[in-house]
């Protein structure tokens, strides 16, 4: 097995880990185990549990701004109905995001910011263009 799908197979473990258990509830040999990787590998990856959380962040919360920014982009060709239906059909696909961002609602952990962040600028384009269909929508 290469470098990258090694990798690659420890970040899907842990997204899924701590989506499920949160950054307190989560172990790093079950994230190990699960991912059929040593766990010595594991920590030549990333050094600690926080590493691995902080990289978990990043990319999930990446991964779901780039989702909703290609969304938005075709925004002003939908009407209000399609802006929720839009919504929801994202965030149901980002799953792992949306248990992540409930984790941190409930136990804020000092990198919980980056999902929080993710979400209040989703939130925010959502307020922007919410503002842009009641305008479209009365006129």
């Amino acid at each position: 097995m290469n470098k990258e799908t090694r990798e690659e197979r420890i970040l899907s473990t842990a997204r899924e880990h701590f989506s499920m258990c949160g950054y307190y509830g989560a172990r790093m040999d079950i994230i190990a185990s699960e991912s059929k990787i040593n766990k010595r590998i594991v920590y030549e990856f990333c050094h600690t549990k926080e590493e691995l959380y902080m990289m978990v962040l990043s990319d999930v919360s990446r991964n779901t701004a780039k989702i909703f920014d290609e969304w938005f982009e075709t925004i002003s060709q939908n009407t209000p109905n399609a802006l929720y239906a839009g919504i929801i059909d994202t965030l149901e696909n980002n799953p792992i995001f949306i248990r992540l961002w409930a984790w941190e609602r409930l136990a804020t952990t000092i990198h919980g910011p980056r999902i929080l962040e993710t979400c209040s600028s989703i939130f925010e384009k959502i307020r922007t263009n919410w503002r842009f269909f009641k305008f479209y929508w009365c006129s």
